[in-house]
């Protein structure tokens, strides 16, 4: 788990940085965005039965409730032929959580069974309280979007954009992020705990930004999952509670009366 506070004073090695405009973050975009959907999904597991019947199960999370759950075969499976002992099967299945269907597809190649994909993939929560501006809501809702097809690297990136982009929207000034994130706090528009938040977002993002391009794996999901947490507590209370403040007290809009 990542603990606030105890890499606050690493080296500043920010995108900005490095290269005025930008493009080491574009650049790394690049690079891990094309993993994106490889080998989705990947927290599918097929469960062979009964393979002479051709009896299975999947056990994973279900793309309509968002729940682990099992999924039971409650169609015969359509058999197609691929060469010589590969078939591919496809076949209905039902989530014993919500009781809503996926088509699943397995393969079997001599005796063994793989499982390729299942319709629909799901589709990820990223929506964004509406009081954080939209353009840089947009930016976390893309990190929210990687962390579902577990590409943390780039989720951690973009919650870094986001932060950034809240301290230009917010008047910072300085030169990169780090100061930016510090003239916030010194002009009293962030707290101390927020302004660690920001810091913890920065420095994360830089580590995992100029870390070995064949370490492709070394970014886990706790980790990504904790970024995410923080740029979200961030925005909430930078953005969200203001607003919430505003609007207390406030009548509200009675309905029009009818005039027939």
């Amino acid at each position: 788990m990542l603990t606030i506070g105890k890499t606050l004073e690493s080296v500043d090695n920010a995108p900005e940085n490095l290269n005025p405009d930008g493009r080491d973050l574009i650049v790394f975009l690049k690079a891990s965005l094309a993993f994106l959907w490889k080998d989705w999904p990947k927290n599918m597991r097929l469960n062979v039965l009964d393979p002479n019947a051709m009896r299975y199960s999947l056990s994973g999370v279900c793309p309509h409730c968002g729940r682990d759950s099992v999924f039971t075969r409650v169609t015969d499976p359509y058999q197609r032929n691929l060469e010589y002992q590969v078939n591919q099967l496809a076949a209905v299945m039902e989530c014993q959580g919500c009781l809503k269907y996926v088509l699943s597809v397995v393969r079997i190649n001599h005796e063994t069974w793989e499982f390729i994909v299942h319709y629909p993939l799901g589709n990820p929560d990223d929506s964004v309280d509406q009081a954080v501006p939209i353009s840089i809501a947009a930016d976390f809702s893309e990190a929210l979007r990687c962390f579902f097809i577990q590409s943390y690297k780039a989720c951690v990136a973009m919650c870094r954009r986001s932060v950034e982009a809240s301290c230009q929207d917010l008047g910072a000034t300085g030169g990169n992020l780090k100061e930016r994130i510090n003239s916030l706090f010194k002009s009293g528009r962030i707290t101390e705990p927020l302004k660690d938040m920001a810091h913890k977002v920065r420095l994360t993002a830089n580590e995992e930004l100029h870390g070995q391009p064949d370490d492709l794996d070394a970014f886990t999901e706790p980790e990504a999952k904790d970024i995410v947490e923080f740029t979200r507590e961030y925005f909430h209370h930078v953005y969200v509670m203001p607003e919430k403040l505003a609007n207390s007290g406030k009548p509200k809009a009675s309905p029009e009366k009818s005039t027939h």
